[in-house]
Formats: structure tokens, sequence, C-alpha cells
């Protein structure tokens, strides 16, 4: 999403707050082999249902299709407009989940 529509969302979802100046970590660079005993995600999907990926299935639109979550979601960091103390927690950013309908459903803290 565009950095006008998050602060937009923003702006109106969470009156008082704003976009953090502050990067996230991209986590596009940190890759993990799977363990040893984890099973292929054709045969989660047969569990599931029924059936296995289709061929030209790639893992991120199996995994989409498991979860029912889209893959559009942004994950941005929000904090408060004129923070009191700066080093009080509270006012620390906060991770917030951004449908790609302009709502926030998730965030931490």
């Amino acid at each position: 999403m565009k950095r006008e529509r998050l602060e937009k969302i923003i702006a109106q979802e969470l009156p008082g707050h704003r976009l953090s100046s502050s990067e996230m970590a991209d986590s596009s660079t940190t890759h993990v082999k799977p363990e040893a005993s984890t099973p292929e995600l054709d045969d989660i999907l047969e569990q599931i249902e029924g059936g296995g990926a289709p061929a030209d299935a790639s893992p991120k639109t199996a995994a989409k299709k498991v979860s029912g979550e889209s893959l559009d979601d942004s994950i941005e960091l929000v904090e408060r407009a004129d923070p009191a103390d700066p080093l009080n927690r509270a006012n620390r950013p906060k991770a917030k989940v951004i449908s790609p309908e302009g709502k926030i459903i998730g965030s931490q803290g």
C-alpha cells in the first residue's frame, strides 16, 4: 500500500497516532530450514481438504488456500502522534496489521 493511503487509514482507525518513521527488520532475508520431521505442504493440504495443491500452485498460493488469509495484508509500525514521554514503553511504536480493505485487523500491544 502507498504511504498516503496508510496514513489515511491510521488517522481514521487510530486517532492520535501516526505511521512510525522507524523501519521494521526485513524478514525476507531470513530463511530457516524446515525440520526433518516437517510434513510436505501437499500432505497437509490432503489431510485438510482431501486433495493436494494444483500442479501450478506456488507454496504461497497453497498457504493462502489453507489459511484463508490474504497475502496483501500490510504490517506497519504505528506510534502516538505526540508522546508525553518517549522512554515510556506505551509510547514506543507498535505493529499493526492492515487489511487491503483498509481496516486494522491485528495489533501488537
